[in-house]
């Protein structure tokens, strides 16, 4: 999915991560997760397109 919208999620508790990882997928959108702060500055910083924080 091209236009498909990219969302980062951010959650230090892998069950929800997954969980709400998987509730934007079913939706639609390209997920990328974030297990910290750090990681999460990581792909801010990266040349990832992000819709949605």
């Amino acid at each position: 999915m091209a236009d498909a919208p990219t969302v980062l999620i951010v959650e230090d508790e892998p069950l929800v991560l997954e969980i709400a990882s998987e509730e934007f997928e079913e939706a639609g959108c390209l997920v990328v997760r974030a297990l910290n702060a750090d990681i999460a500055v990581a792909v801010l910083k990266s040349a990832q397109r992000l819709d949605l924080l």
